[in-house]
């Protein structure tokens, strides 16, 4: 080699020059660079290496660490504006399009991240890292993952001000949580989460109109996501218009109940006191497995006209009956003992598991997807409000109430005892008196799950306590 090294220098070739040669592709040097460098990968880390040791010169060193710094600049820009064109933390693409629970999942969007910028999520995770952390990373990988996918994500909304879906989602979770303003103004500026005005709206753009009046013609497609619109308004168009989706793709229930707030006064002025404000919020949801033929509505009446009067044979249960229903109250204890007492019980969930009773019964495994409706300001402790809470619902989704289509169908609608009490009341006045849709003959009523658990955990302290009301030495529950 050192014979090598004279006859280049005696040519008045120098090393760097034939470096320069032999990477040039012009002089088809291929085979000899790959068979000299690139054959052992081994041989070419050790080369950088050497140049950047200690042995090397500071001009060799400092040489090398300005090209590794230009590569790896130009690569994370890479990285950063192909995540960018992608579109994975644009909120358009990510929240308003998709407006489903997997949409807020951060989680899922930091594993997302890192598999795009991977050779970024590389040096992050190498700077946070320490030897020791390495030896023993199986312990906190998922913590650094979350770290990591924070960090890409305050970054990549520097670049760019269409990447801040990580931004609102936070600043949705901070104004859900009753957060003020000023939190807004400062975690803004970190980059943690969007301004508030982003999130609400400017004064001067604020919509004062009352949410149950709104319609999905209010705000263009065009405008939606476009910036003009704030989060609040682009988001909630975008469950309005995945919710009459739904509602055109197949059968579709709604359970509505209401909501209570008291709104106190900011200071204690003459005139001003605190006032509680009542309104409704509605859900939809799919029907499982529900064909349109099996939800018609004359064959509801069919089967109401040809019933039989109603008898105590019907609602007693029968020996088998009552057979099956402790077995029923039987497996519902042991599933709850299972979920609440702890890791000693785990080992008996396939013991439990196989006394499932009526197999045959149950439906498939599935998830069902919930669409909030826009809160209603209706107070539905009437008759009349009730009523309205209905035709609402209907409006919202999208439905022509007075069509001979829409009487075709049964509509199944859930909410507490007394709301379908006073519903089945409003059907008993209106009918003979009124148009079919406003008589509601097409809706089936029935209590929501939350208010049969009410009363099942009430009858259970009755049961056991006594009754409250008669306050007799034997009542437990004075």
């Amino acid at each position: 080699i050192r014979e090598a090294l004279s006859d280049l220098k005696e040519c008045n070739i120098s090393v760097g020059d034939l470096l320069l040669y032999v990477s040039d592709p012009s002089n088809y040097a291929g085979r000899e660079r790959h068979e000299g460098l690139f054959k052992s990968s081994d041989r070419l880390h050790c080369i950088l290496n050497l140049w950047v040791g200690s042995s090397s010169s500071d001009t060799a060193r400092a040489a090398v660490h300005a090209w590794a710094l230009w590569y790896m600049a130009g690569v994370l820009s890479e990285e950063g504006g192909r995540t960018t064109e992608k579109g994975t933390l644009r909120t358009r693409v990510s929240l308003i399009e998709k407006p489903t629970s997997e949409s807020l999942s951060l989680e899922s969007t930091y594993d997302v991240l890192i598999d795009d910028c991977p050779n970024t999520a590389y040096l992050l995770r190498s700077f946070c890292t320490t030897p020791r952390q390495e030896r023993t990373m199986s312990e906190v990988t998922k913590k650094k993952n979350k770290i990591l996918g924070s960090t890409l994500s305050i970054l990549l909304s520097a670049r760019s001000q269409q990447n801040s879906y990580i931004r609102q989602v936070v600043g949705l979770y901070l104004y859900a949580s009753g957060v003020q303003r000023q939190v807004f103004s400062v975690l803004s500026h970190f980059g943690i989460s969007c301004s508030y005005p982003t999130l609400v709206g400017r004064p001067d753009h604020a919509d004062h109109m009352d949410t149950l009046h709104r319609t999905l013609t209010m705000w263009p497609r065009s405008k939606m996501g476009s910036g003009t619109g704030c989060t609040q308004r682009n988001l909630s168009y975008a469950c309005r218009t995945a919710l009459r989706q739904v509602v055109r793709d197949g059968e579709t229930s709604w359970v509505y109940d209401n909501v209570n707030w008291a709104e106190k006064i900011a200071q204690q002025i003459l005139g001003w006191k605190d006032s509680q404000t009542n309104g409704t919020c509605a859900t939809a949801f799919p029907l499982f497995d529900a064909s349109p033929d099996s939800m018609k509505t004359s064959d509801l009446n069919d089967a109401f006209f040809s019933a039989p009067p109603l008898s105590h044979h019907d609602i007693r249960l029968t020996a088998s009956e009552n057979v099956e229903l402790r077995k029923l109250l039987t497996y519902t204890a042991l599933r709850i003992l299972l979920a609440q007492g702890g890791d000693r019980f785990k080992r008996f969930e396939e013991d439990i598991d196989k006394l499932a009773p009526m197999p045959e019964m149950n439906i498939p495994l599935h998830k069902t997807d919930i669409y909030p409706l826009p809160a209603m300001q209706i107070d539905e402790s009437s008759t009349a409000g009730n009523a309205e809470v209905v035709k609402t619902i209907f409006n919202e989704a999208g439905f022509d109430t007075n069509s001979e289509e829409f009487l075709k169908f049964v509509r199944i609608l859930w909410g507490d005892q007394l709301s379908v009490a006073r519903l089945r009341s409003a059907t008993g006045i209106r009918v003979g008196h009124d148009s079919p849709s406003n008589s509601m003959l097409n809706n089936v009523y029935g209590p929501g799950l939350f208010h049969y658990q009410l009363s099942a955990c009430g009858a259970i302290l009755e049961v056991h306590w006594g009754d409250p009301s008669t306050c007799t030495v034997t009542s437990v529950a004075r």
